[in-house]
């Protein structure tokens, strides 16, 4: 095997690693700040397809990239014309205008990593911190790269300071009384005299805005995660605005004064959130913790997997009426719903050790792990019959295959092979597994008998082949396969072995399952969330089942 084939494949295991979840939307979108106008907010996203600065109109919602530029806490500048961000260029600021060229680099000539910069009101200069070695200063100079300046020495963890009073004085986040937590503190920096606003022991207080009223927001850790406050510049007064969201941070004060923009954790990853100054009527403008996945076929039903609250909950898609309708809701982070019918479902947690097998029962409107070792149980599939369930493992640093017998508990690793992992099973019938494996480099999708124990190879390519699944002919199988660079949805014909390409997007598309023989049922984030999709596989026309509304 060539250095190229095994530098693809860890690659690719690494993204497999617990099958099909790792594929689904997990973008993140982080420190929003806004426009002069406050019509719009820029800030810079993270995931797997979409990296970047973004900005977001306010009323529209519309979102578009600014350019091919990968960098960090972007700001505006006065004017609104262009932009200042970080890179991964130690000491390092670039400008650019709002299509992402690059307008200039500032080299400062410092040996960290630069954060949060922020223009001053007149336009002529930008406040930055400095990380190096775990410890934080503040800096201005001017954006021609003239006058560097050290306005709070390390040692103080000084960071993620703004302009205030006309750009006479900035405000900040940082540690002067040699205690470990952070205050809030002023700094006129004609003198650069330092004025104390909150003092609290054993609580961090950083991130502090200054609205045109002059009221404070920043974000404290005293409630067991970040919450954003508002105060005063006399630090007087307390008022907690995230009551009812959790892992908040970052605030921004909108032009007017009356809304306050910041990034929160509240329904899973990292989103931009809106609310009114005084904690009401917060709006999740991102959105992308919200979604509609992991589909599975139930009869006349598709069962998914929807976050549309924040929380799993486990619906079904009526094909007939097409109407969602909520089974049960969990707790617990659950992925893959399988079923025979609706009156058990099986299904993949995760937890912070790994994952394990549970069952939902319709009758007791209880849950119960059915499978709970220490070897990261995931994907499960139903035999046709009901009676055998089959599923993933680890050992030994690698995936292997397990059937259970519902009837009796007893397990039976399929097969238990050495330095070589065995993913996403499906059944054919109640005695037939597709999956897929990595013994010949590459993933590909396998057959095999798991009475008999014979296996053979489906298909064989130089890409990754993987989430197989048989029509009920047995005609068929569709699959997903990064053979046109991103993933997408393909379809075999077994006996003539043509390859036929469902789906065509920039985006990824996952998890195909048949509803008949010429219809299938898969995920995609191609509109931004991820939403289960129906195609017909001879017309390729596609149908969005589900919404972020319904």
């Amino acid at each position: 095997m060539n250095v190229k084939r095994i530098t693809s494949l860890i690659v690719f295991a690494i993204l497999c690693m617990n099958a099909w979840s790792q594929f689904r939307t997990t973008n993140r979108d982080y420190h929003p700040k806004w426009s002069p106008d406050g019509t719009s907010l820029i800030y810079y996203a993270y995931g797997i397809d979409r990296q970047g600065i973004y900005i977001r109109n306010i009323k529209t919602n519309q979102e578009r990239k600014v350019g091919n530029i990968f960098g960090s806490h972007p700001r505006f500048s006065p004017d609104g014309k262009s932009i200042v961000y970080c890179t991964r260029d130690k000491g390092t600021l670039v400008i650019s205008d709002l299509k992402g060229n690059v307008i200039k680099e500032i080299k400062t000539g410092l040996e960290g990593l630069l954060f949060h910069p922020v223009w001053s009101p007149n336009g002529k200069q930008i406040v930055f911190d400095m990380s190096l070695k775990r410890k934080s200063s503040l800096y201005i100079i001017n954006i021609d790269g003239t006058e560097l300046k050290t306005i709070v020495k390390e040692g103080n963890r000084a960071s993620q300071a703004n302009f205030f009073d006309n750009g006479k004085q900035i405000i900040f986040g940082a540690n002067f009384n040699g205690e470990k937590n952070k205050d809030i503190y002023t700094m006129t920096l004609d003198d650069l005299k330092i004025k104390q606003i909150t003092n609290t022991s054993n609580i961090n207080e950083w991130a502090p805005d200054v609205s045109n009223t002059k009221e404070i927001v920043f974000v404290a850790n005293d409630l067991g995660s970040n919450s954003i406050y508002k105060t005063n510049l006399e630090g007087n007064f307390r008022k907690h605005l995230t009551s009812k969201l959790t892992n908040s941070y970052i605030p921004d004060w909108s032009p007017n004064g009356k809304k306050v923009a910041f990034s929160s954790e509240t329904f899973g990853m990292s989103e931009v959130i809106i609310i009114d100054k005084n904690g009401r009527n917060y709006k999740n403008i991102t959105r992308n913790s919200i979604t509609n996945e992991s589909p599975s076929v139930v009869g006349n039903h598709v069962l998914f997997v929807s976050k549309r609250e924040g929380k799993p909950q486990v619906y079904t898609y009526n094909l007939r009426e097409k109407k969602s309708k909520l089974v049960f809701s969990s707790n617990k982070n659950l992925n893959i719903p399988v079923a025979n019918s609706l009156k058990q479902i099986f299904y993949e947690v995760k937890t912070p050790d790994g994952s394990n097998i549970y069952r939902w029962n319709a009758k007791t409107k209880k849950e119960k792990a059915i499978v709970n070792s220490e070897n990261n149980e995931s994907n499960p599939t139903l035999s046709p019959n009901g009676k055998l369930l089959c599923y993933e493992v680890e050992l030994n640093s690698k995936r292997d295959l397990i059937v259970l017998d519902l009837s009796t508990n007893k397990t039976i690793n399929v097969t238990n092979t050495k330095e070589v992992s065995e993913e996403n099973p499906s059944w054919i019938d109640n005695q037939t597994l597709v999956y897929n494996s990595d013994k010949t480099g590459d993933y590909e999708l396998y057959q095999l008998d798991i009475t008999t124990g014979k296996n053979s190879q489906i298909t064989n390519t130089k890409s990754h082949e993987f989430m197989g699944e048989v029509s009920p002919n047995k005609s068929k199988i569709t699959f997903v396969s990064n053979k046109d660079e991103n993933y997408e949805i393909y379809v075999m014909h077994l006996k003539t072995k043509k390859i036929q390409r469902l789906t065509n997007n920039k985006n990824h598309d996952f998890l195909p399952r048949w509803i008949d023989n010429k219809t299938i049922v898969y995920q995609s984030n191609k509109n931004g969330n991820t939403e289960v999709y129906k195609i017909n596989v001879d017309t390729k026309k596609t149908t969005q089942l589900t919404s972020l509304d319904n």
